[in-house]
């Protein structure tokens, strides 16, 4: 019910918006324009321009605009067609004159238990295209089918015993989601907590996440964390290979 309302949300603003000034961000020596009206996405630099058709506004049950994510430009993608729950963020960037996809964030809700997965790949350096929305779906396999295998039914079983889920491992410490009642499943709000020789560092309900190589989505390079809109994340962990 929550993903549907968020959609109806989402739409009810591409359509009150739509004859609404474009959405423009300026980043390096770009300029990112998004039209609701039209559904072009329109990047500008020093002697050029480039136009992709068709990637803006709402779709069926997809919608996609134009953002500052991890303060960059970014594409915010939310899909409710999908059983699962899809919040994704490609965040892009200029270079030589061309527009690439350098991350693909992925805030993701489990059909089967509610589990939310939080993790990124980042290093992908693809050229932008009309085919962005699907990029996200080559990363995402594994970690929902891992997601889906979670037993979360204690947190409504005994509301006192929390239940702490392996997000992953980076160096010697342990990445969990914490959760305490079932009201931090239902509302998407776990904890995370950092495990490392037994000492424990509590990070809080901002959104953390695991950030992956194209090349090796079975161990994390970093740990970043949300600080407030519109500014960089701050990365918690690094891994040292």
């Amino acid at each position: 019910m929550k993903t549907l309302s968020r959609f109806i949300f989402l739409y009810s603003l591409f359509i009150l918006t739509g004859h609404a000034e474009e959405i423009k961000l300026e980043h390096d020596l770009y300029t990112y324009t998004a039209d609701t009206a039209s559904g072009v996405l329109t990047i500008q630099w020093t002697g050029g321009q480039r136009k992709l058709n068709g990637i803006i506004g709402a779709y069926g049950q997809t919608y996609t605009t134009l953002i500052n994510f991890n303060n960059t430009p970014a594409l915010y993608y939310s899909n409710t067609a999908s059983s699962t729950s899809f919040d994704i963020y490609y965040t892009l960037y200029g270079k030589n004159n061309e527009i690439y996809l350098d991350c693909i964030y992925a805030d993701i809700t489990s059909h089967i238990n509610g589990l939310t997965t939080r993790k990124a790949v980042c290093g992908i350096d693809e050229k932008l295209g009309n085919d962005v929305q699907d990029k996200v779906y080559a990363y995402t396999e594994k970690w929902i089918t891992k997601a889906d295998k979670e037993n979360l039914m204690g947190l409504f079983e005994d509301l006192e015993s929390p239940i702490k889920v392996l997000a992953g491992k980076i160096n010697d410490s342990f990445i969990y989601s914490n959760y305490t009642s079932a009201t931090d499943l239902l509302e998407r709000s776990p904890t995370t907590l950092v495990v490392e020789n037994g000492a424990i560092t509590d990070l809080g309900k901002k959104r953390s996440f695991l950030i992956y190589s194209p090349k090796n989505l079975e161990t994390a390079i970093s740990l970043e964390q949300e600080v407030s809109p519109n500014e960089p994340f701050k990365v918690i962990i690094r891994s040292r290979d």
